[in-house]
């Protein structure tokens, strides 16, 4: 701020001394001026100090939330990782049990087989038993009548002979 100057009308005598006035006033005006730089630089770092610790404040926030998101995609790549196994191991599994199903069934399908043919030679051993059956039961049959007839002749030459 430059001080309001009073001009006056001086002699000689105080010429010397409006000088040295002038001259105070001049290294004062200076010295105030020097202050008000000083003010003004120092307010000037300390805006830019400031503005450096919001950048700061802005990195670290960033850094902070880059790290948050690196630790959630690390999180879901883990996550992906375990289900992947987990299916992997699902299909595996799946596999044993379609293994052993097929397994099961070829088993079963040989036992009918087998089954099947025991079946149809049981059929076949039942209807030659029951064909020689019969025919045991027809020649039995046969042998009884003839034994009829035999007894019926020996008993007609009987009663032939009593008379």
């Amino acid at each position: 701020m430059s001080a309001q100057k009073n001009i006056r009308l001086v002699s000689d005598e105080n010429l010397a001394e409006t000088e040295a006035i002038q001259e105070t006033r001049s290294r004062m005006e200076a010295e105030i001026e020097a202050q008000l730089a000083a003010q003004a630089r120092t307010r000037a770092e300390a805006h830019a100090r400031a503005l450096a610790n919001g950048k700061v404040r802005q990195e670290n926030e960033l850094a902070q939330q880059i790290e948050f998101r690196s630790r959630s995609e690390s999180q879901l790549i883990a996550e992906v990782k375990s289900r992947l196994q987990m299916e992997r191991e699902l299909t595996e599994t799946t596999y044993e049990k379609i293994k052993a199903e097929q397994l099961v069934t070829e088993a079963v399908e040989h036992k009918l087989n087998v089954e099947r043919k025991a079946t149809a030679e049981l059929s076949q051993r039942l209807a030659e038993e029951q064909r020689l059956s019969n025919s045991i039961e027809e020649r039995a049959k046969i042998e009884r009548e003839m034994a009829l007839a035999n007894q019926k002749k020996a008993y007609d030459e009987e009663q032939l002979t009593i008379i």
